[in-house]
């Protein structure tokens, strides 16, 4: 596993111990994005913004981004809108992995991301993207697999996995060039270290190109949080924390 240390006034690991919060990662301007479905007032059914998504059922168009940073999720087309579900006091985006997904200002490709994520696959096993850049590089899961960046030499987290995303429990990535690693809330870490170049300049979820659709996600999309860097462990917990609670009643 490997060691990361950050002293930053966004990391500082004191603040678990007084309730952790998203808002904390981007106090001082980072880039990254923060995602939010049980925050109604944070979603539209058309792409432009103008119509409340509050029922379930509604498709949702555009979802805004909570970090500050302006990566609002949007979708100009009709039919590749994800729907909106309200359930047993959960809230959640539903993508049908057939033509399902959104897309957001592109992340800096500054070599280094942490990526947690509250997703589960609702179905099959065939490679879907869950994060797509517009380039050769993405965030996909397969075959039992959690995350392979396609970004140079096929860095990808399959031992000593497999490590599947079909239960609703929140998982944390950290990729930087050479190098990726992912956890759920409890267990250590599963890495890969190799000889490639890690893909971070996301601006696409739910599938790997936004013109085609291709590699769609069937999935329940409970929230997410991107930002630049590898994040410490007290953030890496807080966030899946915070996550979790939003995928289980």
């Amino acid at each position: 596993m490997k060691v990361i240390t950050d002293l930053s006034v966004t990391s500082a690991p004191h603040r678990a111990r007084h309730g952790w919060h998203p808002d904390w990662l981007f106090l001082t301007g980072e880039q990254g994005a923060w995602f939010d479905p049980s925050d109604l007032s944070t979603l539209f059914q058309d792409s432009a913004g103008t119509l409340p998504a509050t029922a379930d059922g509604d498709p949702v168009g555009r979802m805004l981004d909570k970090s500050g940073n302006g990566r609002h999720l949007f979708q100009d087309i009709s039919a590749a809108r994800p729907v909106l579900r309200i359930s047993g006091g959960l809230t959640w985006l539903e993508f049908d992995g057939v033509d399902d997904r959104m897309v957001f200002a592109e992340m800096p490709n500054t070599g280094t991301t942490t990526a947690i994520l509250g997703l589960w696959r609702t179905s099959g096993s065939a490679t879907a993207s869950v994060l797509g850049t517009g380039g050769s590089g993405y965030l996909r899961n397969s075959n039992g697999t959690l995350v392979k960046n396609d970004g140079g030499n096929n860095p990808q987290v399959d031992t000593p996995g497999p490590f599947p995303i079909t239960a609703p429990s929140a998982f944390a990535v950290r990729m930087e060039d050479g190098f990726i690693e992912a956890r759920r809330a409890t267990g250590g870490w599963f890495s890969a270290s190799v000889a490639g170049n890690a893909r971070t300049d996301f601006e696409l979820l739910g599938a790997f190109s936004q013109g085609t659709g291709a590699l769609p996600l069937p999935m329940r999309f409970h929230g997410g949080i991107l930002r630049e860097g590898l994040l410490n462990e007290s953030d890496i917990s807080g966030g899946l924390q915070f996550l979790d609670a939003r995928m289980t009643s």
